[in-house]
């Protein structure tokens, strides 16, 4: 799309749009923030900032919300990362591009209250089925971002990953599908059904050492 760039930031590329992208997608009706906060809001949506193509949408603004528009409002404000430990904090558009990038390979889990985590901690505390993915954990959200975030020379290459289980099956399993190679380092104590699995699905498995460490 013209004028609009894309940025590795960590890793993990946020669509950024220029202002005069921006105009354009103004002049042509077609940037519509009430509309994106509602996909957003439903699952559905793609990065913040990004261009919507939604004529139906678009048909649907009045004119009073145009007349409201300015080119400031929807520029992409620009905050400072946080950096613990050495590492860089992810933001917002980190999480919301994360999420528009794997929405298609993972499984929308449920989510429950728990009666009686709630009834010891006096809030409500729901728990996350993220038993119900492919392999069982929810290592596949990283995993399949992260292949999904390298480029085509890099996909070439193929990754390489150390566990002792669950993110080598993650990585196994959509490099698998992505037709990306994947090589998992595991120690020798790791699991026998994960090694096999890791092994059934195309990854090459070293196993090396006795610890994860």
């Amino acid at each position: 799309m013209p004028g609009v760039a894309a940025t590795a930031l960590s890793g993990t590329p946020v669509l950024r749009a220029s202002s005069s992208a921006l105009a354009n997608a103004k002049s042509n009706g077609k940037l519509n923030k009430r509309a994106h906060g509602r996909s957003l809001r439903r699952g559905r949506g793609g990065p913040q900032c990004a261009i919507q193509d939604s004529d139906a949408a678009t048909r649907a603004m009045t004119k009073q919300e145009d007349s409201q528009w300015s080119e400031d409002s929807f520029s992409c404000p620009v905050v400072p990362r946080m950096v613990v430990n050495g590492l860089e904090l992810p933001l917002f558009e980190d999480v919301s591009t994360a999420h528009f990038r794997i929405r298609s390979g993972v499984v929308r889990t449920r989510c429950t209250k728990s009666k009686s985590l709630s009834a010891i901690t006096g809030m409500n505390i729901y728990l996350k089925h993220e038993w119900e993915q492919a392999t069982g954990s929810f290592k596949e959200r990283g995993a399949r971002n992260a292949l999904l975030a390298l480029t085509p020379e890099q996909r070439k290459l193929g990754v390489v990953a150390a566990s002792a289980g669950n993110h080598a099956l993650a990585l196994a399993y959509h490099g698998a599908d992505l037709g990306i190679p994947v090589t998992v380092l595991m120690p020798s104590i790791a699991p026998l059904i994960k090694i096999t699995k890791c092994r059934a699905l195309g990854a090459r498995v070293i196993l090396e050492g006795d610890s994860i460490a």
